[in-house]
């Protein structure tokens, strides 16, 4: 038997966590905690589906914390396993892992511990790209370019056959990750599988298309008003890629000399990561990065480090732009930003990713006219943008380009990682092209082959 049980990002974007059964086996794809709304946290808590010990190994797409931040927990209930991701997918976890564990004890409410997060670390093994990696006895995997942060991959499992398949052939099971658009500043297009016989299928955007128009042109219309005005123009990003992506584009645009401030110590870590990876970005950002050894060279950027360094940004007298995390405003260095300048009219705010229902950043894409800010009504007079051209994620056009190079249709697909609008909108999309289309509920479990 071949089956998948859907543990998360299951009709929601986040939690990203599928268990797989071969036989009498188990493995697990992503290990994701789920963010956001409060009743989805509360699944973080969820049991396994079998004891944590008993699963072979898992297969990680990327560091983010909502396909990795529960691998801790994982091991601290007894998983002792090969982790198998890029090289550069530990390094970026070796800052995510350690930080989710101190907010979690710093608010209360642990998961786990910073210890178990070091003991993940331990299990984690470097892959490399395009070679297949025996996972266990008739289980291999294979590595392709996802395109959507430094070092993250789309897996094709591949299964040899059981001896009560009736079909004696290998069965490759596709797992998307997160896909990148092929557009960012600093990240290659991401790879294109020919053949998947079942797929799980991400579909963040599978209702929308993203603006056709340019991060870069975006970006400088709004820094260029914001120079004129001698104001502040405050981005919320996450501390890895989008920072990054940021502060790379800023050397193409006609800005003068206003100030860049990257106010994020894991974005200064993120960025030392990414010095040491240049066969990981783009051509153009990896030639760039070889041969002036450093990857960011706006000659106005100023990275804070410390808090102190964090303080002082106000001291110095606008046009300035801020780059803060967190990505959707729900907690870090960007609180202090928001809460000084969503009251002045004459600032902007710019949100530059996916904005999950209910956090900060929905809130603001709303309209909501006040924002609470620890415990405290913050006015709203600050104009609101949306930078729709960094989107680390593809829409449905670009979704249905990464599948175009497929020889047939799956077996199945089934969609993941998007709201119940995108979900819809990105089924019947394909159930029109003659597909077989699944849209798992939380915790549904599906038997691939007997």
């Amino acid at each position: 038997m071949l089956a998948i049980e859907f543990l998360g990002a299951a009709g929601t974007v986040t939690g990203s966590k599928y268990s797989i059964t071969y036989g009498n086996r188990h493995f697990m794809v992503d290990c994701g905690m789920f963010q956001g709304d409060p009743e989805l946290a509360e699944r973080n808590h969820q049991n396994w589906p079998v004891p944590a010990r008993d699963y072979e190994a898992l297969l990680l797409t990327h560091a983010h914390i909502d396909h990795s931040g529960a691998i801790p927990r994982l091991v601290a209930d007894g998983f002792s396993g090969p982790i198998l991701c890029t090289e550069p997918t530990i390094e970026l976890c070796e800052l995510l892992l350690p930080d989710s564990a101190k907010i979690m004890r710093l608010e209360g409410s642990p998961l786990y511990g910073e210890e178990h997060a070091a003991r993940a670390l331990e299990l984690m093994e470097g892959c490399n790209y395009y070679r297949q990696y025996e996972v266990g006895p008739g289980v291999g995997v294979t590595f392709f370019d996802a395109g959507h942060i430094l070092g993250s991959a789309w897996l094709e499992l591949e299964f040899d056959p059981l001896p009560d398949w009736s079909k004696q052939e290998p069965v490759r099971l596709v797992f998307s990750g997160d896909l990148g658009r092929g557009l960012g500043p600093m990240l290659a297009a991401p790879d294109r599988p020919e053949r998947a016989d079942f797929l799980v299928l991400e579909s963040t955007y599978g209702g929308r298309l993203h603006s056709r128009v340019s991060a870069a042109g975006q970006l400088q219309e709004v820094v260029e008003r914001t120079r004129r005005r001698k104001s502040t123009l405050v981005i919320p990003a996450f501390a890895v890629q989008r920072s990054q992506d940021i502060a790379y584009l800023f050397e193409t645009l006609d800005v003068g000399n206003i100030s860049l401030y990257i106010d994020s110590p894991m974005a200064a870590r993120a960025i030392r990561v990414f010095e040491r990876y240049p066969d990981y970005l783009s051509r153009n950002a990896g030639q760039l990065l070889n041969e002036y050894d450093q990857l960011l060279r706006y000659p106005h950027l100023r990275i804070c480090e410390t808090t102190e360094q964090s303080r002082s940004i106000l001291n110095f007298r606008p046009p300035r732009v801020i780059v803060s995390a967190s990505g959707m405003a729900e907690g870090g260095r960007v609180l202090h930003h928001l809460r000084h300048h969503l009251p002045d009219a004459r600032s902007t705010i710019m949100l530059a990713g996916y904005q999950c229902e209910g956090t900060r950043g929905w809130q603001l894409l709303c309209g909501d006219p006040y924002l609470d800010i620890d415990g405290r009504a913050i006015p709203v007079r600050a104009e609101i943008e949306s930078l729709d051209g960094l989107s680390g994620h593809a829409d449905y056009a670009e979704i249905q380009e990464w599948l175009s190079e497929l020889e047939s249709p799956p077996q199945t697909t089934f969609l993941v990682h998007g709201d119940e609008e995108s979900l819809l909108a990105q089924q019947n999309r394909l159930s029109q092209q003659g597909w077989q289309v699944e849209v798992p509920e939380h915790r549904q479990r599906f038997v691939l082959l007997r």
